[in-house]
């Protein structure tokens, strides 16, 4: 335990000698950061259905599993898999050669993945589509994080301007003059 010169309160420290309120607030700033940033990744992307014959390697896609295509990839990548989100490394025969980076499920959550390597059969993908960067979410997004920025500097005062004071000076000094 530990008592602050500066406020009439005792703060508990961890081990290191940081203050656990202060260690609260790093992890707090820390997740509104990453949550910052998967939102601007969210919404700067959009997935369109591929005009192409095929996407090409090097490409972001997702692929929509048929009925057929959730039994076959079982073993890779679980049961009742929806969708499949990642880059193709290759186009191989039949066959994609995918870097996976989500998998969503029909009766569980979406899992992340860290660029694991499927080779995901054509015959039983339902839907192509490729992952374009979207302006208009791209505007949305800045455009709402700016308003919120700008409301938040108006209503701290942290702008100069400040107010005219009555402040008339020194006081005189004794004896009147």
């Amino acid at each position: 335990m530990q008592h602050s010169r500066f406020e009439n309160t005792t703060t508990r420290t961890d081990s290191g000698g940081l203050t656990l309120l202060g260690s609260l607030r790093r992890r707090r700033r820390a997740a509104s950061l990453l949550a910052a940033v998967m939102l601007a990744n969210t919404a700067c992307y959009t997935y369109v259905p591929v005009m192409s014959a095929a996407p090409h390697p090097g490409e972001h896609v997702a692929f929509d599993i048929t009925d057929m295509g959730r039994v076959r990839l079982n073993e890779q990548l679980g049961a009742n898999v929806a969708r499949v989100e990642g880059m193709v490394s290759a186009n191989e025969g039949n066959d994609y050669l995918l870097s996976v980076t989500k998998v969503a499920y029909f009766n569980a959550p979406a899992a992340n993945w860290t660029g694991e390597r499927v080779r995901v059969s054509r015959d039983v993908i339902a839907r192509v589509e490729e992952r374009r960067f979207s302006k208009g979410r791209t505007l949305l997004l800045v455009g709402g994080t700016l308003a919120g920025l700008a409301a938040f500097v108006l209503t701290r005062s942290l702008i100069g301007g400040g107010t005219q004071g009555t402040d008339r000076g020194p006081p005189p000094p004794p004896g009147g003059q």
